[in-house]
């Protein structure tokens, strides 16, 4: 586990989201040789935390198989059990909804006057999940171009208290994201708000973050999720987290007429596939080519 975690450059954070894993894995069949794991094993490993299947299950039951896979590539193994065994799915959670127009309104009516009434704007607008929002800079934006956008380039988290830093997870995470002119009026407003809060503080940590807590740090995340909870609560809509405001800008872009793949490199989606599994029951029409594709040969039927 070590080794892997080295070699691919993970976070604390990561490192230690695997090492609780490998933990769980352990403690369920750590008695048992690799050789004699079977497909009843893995079953009853899916189901040892009850009926529902958990995220963290399913993120154990993938480490697992990635695991035997390199001890069957290294010859520990004649045959892992995992090709004679159905894969748990991640489960819905409460980041997979998205709000209604509706819902929207409320939210932003709770939020205004906030200090999360323009970072939840531009979340809305540009779909950017909350660690790629913490990590930017005014430098990322480019708001005097043709069409202006934001660059995404890096990403942190603060789930430690301590802020890590990262690249954009995929060669499609960094990306480009155009602003129409409505949310470059939020940005321009957002900045001037900005410098006024600089003025008045006493301290200010980092003049180049776009959206810094309030003495100009990165954002911690446990203190962004305190204030959206509230706002939540404030605006009446049913729960909701942060991340629902990325899920919220990809379906609304699908009703408004989106391409997907656009969408998926705005999103910065790993892959198309990701974003037509994640969003392609929301795709409505496209079909007509399809329906009226076989007529000529069924008009004398």
């Amino acid at each position: 586990m070590d080794q892997y975690c080295t070699t691919q450059n993970l976070k604390n954070s990561s490192r230690e989201a695997y090492e609780g894993m490998a933990k769980n894995i352990i403690n369920f069949m750590g008695n048992l040789a690799l050789k004699d794991v079977k497909p009843s094993h893995l079953s009853e490993f899916v189901t040892s935390r009850g009926d529902t299947v958990s995220a963290s299950t399913v993120r154990s039951y993938r480490l697992l198989r990635m695991c035997m896979a390199d001890a069957e590539l290294t010859g520990l193994l004649e045959r892992t059990p995992f090709a004679r065994h159905r894969a748990p799915k991640y489960p819905r959670s409460e980041e997979s909804r998205f709000l209604t127009s509706e819902e929207v309104r409320l939210l932003l009516a709770a939020a205004d006057g906030s200090r999360l009434q323009r970072p939840l704007a531009f979340m809305l607008a540009t779909g950017v999940r909350s660690s790629e929002l913490f990590a930017l800079r005014k430098s990322d934006l480019h708001l005097e171009a043709d069409v202006p956008y934001v660059t995404i380039r890096h990403n942190v988290r603060t789930s430690n208290g301590t802020p890590e830093w990262g690249d954009a997870k995929t060669v499609n995470g960094l990306r480009s994201i155009d602003l129409s002119p409505t949310t470059v009026d939020v940005i321009k407003a957002h900045l001037g708000t900005l410098m006024l809060e600089q003025m008045k503080s006493y301290r200010w940590d980092d003049e180049s973050l776009l959206f810094p807590s309030t003495v100009g740090s990165v954002w911690d995340y446990k203190n962004f999720r305190k204030l959206w909870d509230r706002i939540v609560k404030d605006s009446g809509i049913a729960h909701a987290s942060p991340h629902s405001t990325r899920h919220t800008h990809a379906s609304h872009s699908i009703a408004a007429g989106e391409q997907v793949f656009y969408l998926s490199r705005r999103l910065g989606h790993s892959a198309v596939s990701q974003t037509y599994d994640t969003y392609g029951h929301l795709l409505k029409g496209g079909q007509e080519i399809s329906a009226h594709a076989m007529d000529e040969f069924l008009q004398a039927v």
